[in-house]
């Protein structure tokens, strides 16, 4: 396997597994990036409105801290979350991005 010196060399080839496999990743239908993950709830965050942020996506300084982003999501044809996919570089183990990805899930 090519060895990535970067997380981005890392999500080139994520892309082009991705699409080899059926899946499209510029469709947000079917693969959501960088989704926002709540350290205390380990639930997906709603996604920001299209009109703006409500009254309820107010954050509070502290709060953005304990935000953390899963890589790439996988969805189902309902939309549901069927897989978290952690992209990085060569030199990290697998075991820690496993690690990382496994409260996303």
């Amino acid at each position: 396997m090519k060895k990535f010196s970067t997380e981005t060399d890392a999500r080139i080839l994520i892309d082009d597994l991705l699409r080899k496999a059926g899946w499209d990743p510029a469709d947000k239908s079917q693969v959501l990036t960088e989704v926002p993950i709540h350290d205390v709830s380990w639930m997906v965050a709603e996604p920001p409105s299209p009109y703006g942020p409500s009254s309820n996506d107010a954050t509070s300084e502290s709060d953005k801290t304990s935000i953390r982003r899963a890589d790439y999501i996988l969805l189902d044809r309902r939309g549901r979350s069927l897989a978290v996919i952690e992209a990085k570089r060569s030199a990290i183990e697998p075991y820690t991005a496993k690690q990382q990805t496994l409260p996303y899930a």
